[in-house]
């Protein structure tokens, strides 16, 4: 569907070869839907087949063409990943509460005014009403600045840890000295690309300029943060069936034994998110067999 709000799940697939303006795909993969409005519906995956495809709308201007984008041009919005349940282990005794704003700089004030308006415009928070309400924290790294949020003494003191564990460390290592080429691939925001479950929304709320906010993607800061993300990545690779594939938290790599494998692997992990949104750097790697 256009919006990311509607979904419907699939009945099953069906294989069939499909002919289409004198063309034949053979094996070809479909889903199956209920209510389909049309008896079948061609997309990204078979038009991205050809270098290009042409649709003739017969309008008065010319013809309009539009380049292939680049991986940090991609939507982070097409990454589709489910929702992570992550305020399901709550205390019996939570109840909400609302802490005290701490004053700030004029020089602070203005950063954290800054980074609000860029927040809502990435469409990562979003207006609240909530009984729950966080402080707003500028926190100094040097020169720059980064905005937190303190749920320390909220939504964190009711929340039992989620024990999702996360990869490990030894095994990843052994996964990688197993290919000869690899890239490594480090997700931008990448916290912020995890949707949160509408009715969870209201947990993460915080003030900022006198105004109530809360976020729409994972925020930083909340005590099973880390295990919703390594769970969603985890998730994302196997739903794709992503191959030789490897995640811990926001670092990927991507592996091959020869420069194809890894080529193939590579392609199909940045076909399956249109998204990959986020991917910030990528850097291809060759080592001889037996070093890492």
């Amino acid at each position: 569907m256009a919006s990311s709000e509607v979904s419907i799940p699939t009945c099953g697939i069906a294989i069939a070869t499909l002919s289409f303006h004198n063309r034949t795909y053979p094996t070809t993969t479909f889903s199956v839907i209920k209510n389909l409005c049309s008896d079948v519906i061609v997309g990204q995956e078979l038009l991205k087949l050809h270098s290009s495809v042409t649709f003739v709308m017969n309008g008065p201007e010319e013809a309009l063409t539009i380049p292939p984008l680049k991986p940090q041009q991609l939507s982070v919005a097409a990454a589709r990943l489910d929702p992570p349940r992550l305020f399901e282990f709550l205390l019996p005794e939570c109840t909400p509460i609302a802490t005290r704003s701490r004053k700030c700089t004029p020089e602070d004030a203005k950063f954290i005014e800054s980074e609000v308006q860029r927040l809502l415009a990435a469409d990562i928070i979003e207006p609240a009403r909530s009984p729950w309400h966080a402080q707003v924290l500028v926190v100094h790294q040097g020169p720059k600045k980064r905005l937190a949020i303190d749920y320390s003494t909220t939504i964190n003191r009711f929340t039992l840890l989620d024990a999702y564990p996360l990869p490990n460390i030894e095994e990843l290592v052994n996964n990688v000295a197993q290919a000869r080429y690899y890239s490594s691939l480090d997700l931008r925001s990448a916290y912020h690309q995890i949707p949160l479950l509408e009715e969870e929304r209201f947990y993460t709320a915080f003030e900022a300029g006198g105004e109530l906010y809360q976020y729409k993607r994972l925020p930083f800061g909340v005590t099973n943060g880390v295990s919703a993300f390594q769970r969603s990545i985890d998730r994302f690779i196997k739903r794709y069936q992503l191959q030789k594939v490897y995640a811990y938290l926001d670092d990927l790599i991507v592996t091959g034994e020869t420069i194809e494998e890894h080529d193939l692997n590579l392609l199909q992990y940045l076909n399956s998110v249109p998204s990959t949104a986020g991917t910030a750097s990528a850097n291809v790697l060759t080592k001889q067999p037996g070093e890492l």
